[in-house]
């Protein structure tokens, strides 16, 4: 007994093969749905929190080349992170009450300072270099004032449901029911609205230049620097439509008449 569906090598000229053919096909049944109905037809970011975080920062940065006078520090804060973390749940709704912000970047320096190149009796002579530092920083801050509430809601607990085994006298080993909910939460991000530094450079360990009172020459210097971030809060909600029409009304007035109110 051969597959009909067998070609040998003899016939074909080639290997055998199987050819081709429909191994099952079955037409399946639709599937039944239950339609969700929510509050809103719209899925926006919103605003869940605004706030002005202080972060103080304390820094020994080393330039390239020795300097006598800094002439000009460009500022600039970046985040790497901002990650809200929910610690406070209001369960009957579905909301979060608290939640603590992890926040994660450095303060990029651009510092530009005179190098002393030669001196004379009465002058210095110099030139002008650049030296560009991130200083780092780490810290958080507990929110408890929302402008709206973020949703997020945690999937509950794995449920099992066991049964007794006649045999054994107690619990069934060969078949259990089980249920697992997976509740996916819309993350909430971070924007940057200002930033706002406040430093003290300070000249540490620095070097007299020979007949010249009062000047120094350092290649270190301590920075100490008050950071304003002013972060948003978003999530993407679903909201109301709180106004249908957004057109602006037609003013019917002719040119006539608005030249005369003018007057």
């Amino acid at each position: 007994m051969t597959d009909k569906n067998y070609i040998s090598g003899k016939e074909s000229g080639k290997a055998p093969n199987k050819a081709p053919n429909v191994i099952k096909a079955d037409t399946l049944p639709p599937s039944v749905i239950k339609p969700v109905r929510k509050a809103g037809n719209f899925k926006v970011d919103v605003v869940v929190a605004e706030f002005d975080a202080y972060i103080n920062s304390e820094s020994i940065i080393h330039l390239a080349k020795p300097a006598y006078e800094i002439k000009r520090i460009d500022k600039e804060v970046f985040l790497n992170e901002a990650r809200f973390v929910p610690t406070k749940f209001d369960y009957h709704k579905g909301k979060v009450v608290e939640g603590i912000v992890f926040l994660q970047g450095y303060l990029r320096k651009n510092i530009e300072y005179a190098s002393l190149t030669s001196t004379g009796k009465s002058a210095i002579g110099g030139e002008i270099n650049d030296t560009t530092a991130r200083v780092k920083f780490l810290t958080s801050v507990v929110i408890k004032d929302f402008v709206n509430y973020p949703i997020i809601k945690p999937s509950p607990a794995d449920e099992t449901t066991r049964y007794f085994d006649k045999k054994a006298l107690g619990k069934s080993t060969k078949e259990a029911d089980r249920r697992t909910l997976e509740i996916l939460n819309e993350p909430v991000h971070a924007e940057i609205e200002e930033t706002d530094v406040i430093d003290a450079d300070i000249n540490i360990k620095g070097k007299p230049i020979e007949g010249f009172i009062h000047e120094e020459i350092f290649d270190k210097f301590v920075d100490k620097a008050v950071i304003r971030i002013r972060v948003k809060l978003l999530q993407k909600q679903q909201i109301k439509q709180y106004q249908k029409d957004y057109d602006v009304p037609e003013d019917n007035k002719t040119d006539n008449e608005i030249d005369s109110d003018d007057e």
